[in-house]
């Protein structure tokens, strides 16, 4: 998520703008990067909106405050909603935007030897981003992202994917659940 802000105290005094800076604030929501309160404040708005967020010190930096913001102090936020880049659901490195291949081991086994190294692993990945297929986490460095996601797959550590390890994690929980049974 991408915004423009301006923030002061509720007597005017201002205590910062991104208007002073090249680019806009890009935050995670949810990921516990910004205060509480403008992360509720940004959530559900829409392209282009813009909010008046009055935001209670429990909210913001609290009894203490923060640098350049006094303590209980209530603060007020003019945000303005300028990119918006969807997530993922908690515990997922990547999500599908429509069904994924019919055979997806065929589809990542890029040189069709019967395994998957993290090349063609990341390749596929990457592919399925770009096609506007699948979503990787944002603000993420997505080549962590993809060598996580190859880790959880390689199952017996060997530098590469057969097709008896490959998994969707959608399969693996309802074969945990199954297991649990």
């Amino acid at each position: 998520t991408l915004f423009r802000s301006n923030c002061s105290l509720l007597d005017g005094t201002r205590l910062f703008s991104s208007h002073d800076y090249e680019n806009a604030q890009q935050v995670t929501l949810g990921a516990n990067k910004v205060i509480e309160g403008l992360d509720t404040g940004l959530t559900g708005m829409c392209l282009g909106e813009k909010r008046a967020l009055v935001i209670p010190p429990h909210l913001g930096h609290g009894e203490n405050g923060a640098r350049g913001v006094p303590g209980s102090a209530v603060l007020f936020f003019e945000i303005e909603l300028i990119h918006m880049e969807e997530g993922v659901p908690d515990g997922y490195m990547f999500v599908w935007l429509e069904d994924p291949p019919g055979n997806l081991f065929e589809g990542m086994d890029l040189d069709k030897n019967g395994e998957i190294p993290i090349e063609e692993f990341s390749t596929f990945i990457l592919s399925q981003v770009a096609e506007g297929k699948g979503r990787l986490v944002p603000g993420a460095d997505h080549d962590k992202s993809i060598a996580d996601m190859f880790g959880n797959q390689d199952r017996n550590h060997d530098g590469k994917i057969t097709s008896e390890e490959l998994k969707l994690k959608t399969d693996e929980d309802r074969e945990r659940i199954h297991e649990e049974l």
